[in-house]
């Protein structure tokens, strides 16, 4: 079997979050953070033919680098990863190979099956992956630690912003019109593990969220000094 780069990159996303991630069968990858504050979803072009767990993703993730064209193999304990593209004059690339123990799905964190459904959808709209990048980078630069869609009765926002320093610097990108006032508030570090795509957002007044994306969906809860007012 060889991973699609969809499906490597998908990885290297849901490992900044999920350093240890269980591998169900099927064309379909799960992840929760260590908190559980973050859960991720997406359908990849591959099919895994098996259930395995994965301690360490950066190690996995390493491990499959090695290779100009990894090839996996799954065995009944480990995987084999080897060269995909083999020829009988490159010796070097043909006869290399990582034997890969799985872990103990008990020592996983596992993501679960059945998907949270929002309590209510209080607010919603659409944010491109143009804004997404934007904000966060603005936030980088700008040393802010959180993420927050903003509305004010008149116009929603999303902010780059320190919500307990009140003199800190505020950077926004007005999104829509909004006759609702609310703060939603995220970690940065949640928002910058999102994969790069547009998203359909629905908010719920009860701190938790929804992005969908292509393929791709996420649930997060929100930080407890949220509020809305309706």
């Amino acid at each position: 079997m060889k991973l699609d780069p969809k499906t490597i990159s998908i990885l290297k996303s849901f490992s900044v979050l999920n350093p240890s991630m269980l591998f169900r069968e099927g064309n379909v990858l799960t992840g929760v953070s260590q908190q559980k504050t973050v859960l991720s979803r997406a359908v990849v072009p591959d099919t895994f033919p098996k259930k395995f767990a994965v301690y360490e993703m950066h190690r996995f993730l390493g491990s499959l680098s090695l290779f100009a064209e990894p090839e996996i193999e799954f065995k009944e304990r480990y995987l084999e990863i080897s060269e995909g593209k083999k020829t009988t004059d490159d010796a070097d690339t043909s006869d290399r190979s990582v034997k890969y123990i799985y872990t103990d799905e008990s020592l996983v964190t596992a993501a679960p099956e059945k998907y949270l459904t929002l309590p209510s959808v209080d607010v919603e709209f659409k944010l491109t992956a143009k804004v997404l990048s934007d904000v966060i980078r603005a936030a980088g630069i700008l040393s802010l630690p959180e993420i927050v869609l903003m509305g004010d009765g008149e116009g929603l926002y999303i902010q780059a912003i320190d919500t307990k320093n009140p003199t800190s610097d505020v950077y926004k990108i007005k999104l829509s019109a909004t006759d609702k006032k609310f703060n939603f508030i995220f970690k940065l570090e949640y928002i910058t593990a999102l994969m790069s795509d547009d998203y359909e957002i629905q908010l719920s007044k009860s701190r938790l969220s929804y992005f969908k994306g292509n393929n791709i969906e996420y649930w997060i809860i929100l930080e407890q000094n949220s509020t809305y007012d309706s």
